[in-house]
C-alpha cells in the first residue's frame, strides 16, 4: 500500500520514429503533463489497485536526437545536460488537447449496522493473527472491499426482484460478452 501523499520519481521515455508526427506527440505529451500537473488524472483508476490521483511537481522534458552523438551519450549516461521544458514560464509552448470531464461520483453517507474489519495479517509470531487494515495510522477501507460489498448487495437485490429464470438468462448473456468477469 502506498501512503497518502507519497512522493516518487517518475521517468517516461517517448521514442519517435521517422514516420511519427513530432507535433502530434508533443500535443499528447502536453496533455499528459497538463492533467498530471493539475492532479486531474488517476493512475490505475480502472483497475482494483492503482496510485490514485497523481500530481507532477518538477517537470522536465528533454528532447534527444539520436542522429546526434552527444544526445546518444547523454541518453546512455542518463546525465541530462539540457531541458526543453521546465514547468511554467518555459520557452517551449505546448498546447494540450481539450479533454472533456467524464467523472462519475457518488456523494453519500453510510452507517455500519454491525461491525466491519478489513484484515491485515501479521507476519510476526508475537502479534495477533489479524488486525484492522491501517495506513499512516488511520483505518482504511480499500476500494476493492467496498466494490465487493456493493456488488454482493446489488446481486441480492436482483435475486429478490427478478425471477430466477430471467436472471440466469441475463447472466449467460453477460458471460458470453464478458467471460470470467461476472
Amino acid at each position: 500500500m502506498i501512503e497518502e501523499n507519497a512522493e516518487f520519481d517518475l521517468f517516461w521515455e517517448l521514442t519517435l520514429r521517422g514516420n511519427n508526427s513530432k507535433e502530434k506527440y508533443q500535443k499528447i505529451l502536453a496533455t499528459l503533463i497538463d492533467v498530471l500537473k493539475n492532479g486531474k488524472l488517476s493512475i490505475g483508476a480502472k483497475t482494483n489497485s492503482g496510485f490514485g490521483r497523481c500530481e507532477l511537481q518538477d517537470i522536465h522534458v528533454i528532447h534527444l536526437d539520436f542522429n546526434n552523438k552527444n544526445d546518444v551519450l547523454e541518453w546512455l549516461k542518463q546525465e541530462w545536460q539540457k531541458s526543453d521544458y521546465q514547468g511554467e514560464g518555459s520557452e517551449w509552448k505546448m498546447e494540450p488537447y481539450l479533454i472533456e470531464n467524464r467523472t462519475f461520483s457518488i456523494d453519500a453517507k453510510f452507517a455500519i449496522k454491525n461491525s466491519i474489519i478489513i484484515r491485515a495479517y501479521s507476519e510476526k509470531a508475537n502479534m495477533p493473527d489479524s488486525t484492522s487494515l491501517t495506513s499512516a495510522g488511520k483505518y482504511v477501507l480499500p476500494g476493492t472491499s467496498l466494490k465487493g460489498a456493493i456488488r454482493h448487495r446489488a446481486l441480492k437485490i436482483l435475486k429478490t426482484l427478478i425471477p430466477k429464470r430471467i436472471l440466469l438468462k441475463i447472466r449467460s448473456i453477460a458471460y458470453s460478452v464478458l467471460p470470467g468477469r461476472i
